[in-house]
């Protein structure tokens, strides 16, 4: 996604990577939600990591869409 970010434009890319961002975010929320649920046993994995780890990159990737929705970004890939 970072190449097509960097080497290609238009309204597509743009979109594409949208979508990608969006699922992505949906599916760390996802494993958000299982491991509040279910956790995995302590012998797998400590919460700390867990969490940790996953609430960090549904972060990151809700700052991604949000970047990708500025006007500046989305005219950048109009042209």
């Amino acid at each position: 996604m970072l190449f097509l970010f960097w080497t290609w434009r238009g309204i597509r890319v743009w979109g594409m990577l949208v979508g990608y961002n969006a699922v992505g975010a949906f599916d760390y929320s996802q494993g958000l939600i299982t491991q509040y649920i279910s956790p995995m046993p302590a012998e797998m994995a400590s919460p700390a990591t867990v969490y940790g780890g996953i609430g960090i990159f549904v972060v990151l990737q809700l700052i991604a869409l949000w970047l990708l929705f500025r006007r500046d970004v989305v005219a950048h890939f109009k042209t």
